[in-house]
């Protein structure tokens, strides 16, 4: 009994070594394209302290478990954001290999002006330099908006499809619509914006355009 709980143990170990070393670099491979998105657009992509694009960018990074990738987005008039790419092994791929169903989000959080909204994409929004504390909040919003709506992109899709959910609502909520007139209006709008735009970041774009325009985010 005792030889077979060694010998199985064994076995993970050696699982473990091989999916590390051997089908991550396989699936992911040791370079990576990845999509830097800005707003505003035509900021400058700085990867590991090299400028390979600007954005909207589509760039191949290098991929090293021993080391981090740091990009930097830069633009004149604005203030710099950093971002520190994940290491080479791909750990939610070993998860969900080693348990079925395992859920995990590709970002631990929304907060703040930097979201992955999903494993090779980032979206940043960018700070003017020199702005009121009032314009900052206003930037703010509109941030956190944007953020929600490309983290929560595929759920916001099946809720539009079916016109009700638990991710429409919150967006109605940080859109400032409480009554039903008002969500029903917008839910036209959002529907419409839907088809036009098949990319996030120009749906998302859209909605906050549109609803800025109607004093929904602060603007």
């Amino acid at each position: 009994m005792l030889h077979s709980c060694v010998r199985s143990a064994s076995l993970w170990v050696l699982l473990l070594v091989f999916l590390i070393s051997g089908c991550a670099s396989i699936i992911d491979g040791k370079r990576q394209a990845m999509t830097f998105n800005s707003v505003p657009e035509g900021a400058h992509v700085v990867v590991n302290g090299i400028t390979s694009g600007t954005t909207p960018a589509n760039i191949v990074v290098d991929r090293s478990f021993f080391s981090d990738t740091v990009v930097v987005i830069k633009k004149n008039g604005y203030s710099d954001m950093e971002i520190k790419l994940a290491k080479s092994t791909n750990w939610w791929f070993l998860g969900n290999i080693l348990f079925p169903g395992l859920y995990g989000t590709t970002t631990d959080a929304i907060s703040g002006a930097i979201i992955q909204y999903q494993p090779d994409q980032y979206h940043v929004t960018l700070t003017p330099l020199g702005i009121s504390s009032e314009e900052s909040d206003k930037i703010q919003k509109e941030s956190e908006l944007r953020n929600f709506i490309l983290h929560m992109y595929v759920n916001l899709g099946e809720d539009i499809s079916r016109g009700n959910g638990e991710a429409l609502n919150s967006l109605y909520s940080l859109l400032h619509l409480s009554q039903d007139s008002e969500k029903q209006s917008a839910l036209g709008k959002i529907r419409d914006y839907w088809a036009k735009f098949p990319q996030p970041p120009a749906f998302a774009e859209a909605v906050i355009s549109s609803f800025k325009r109607n004093g929904a985010t602060g603007g």
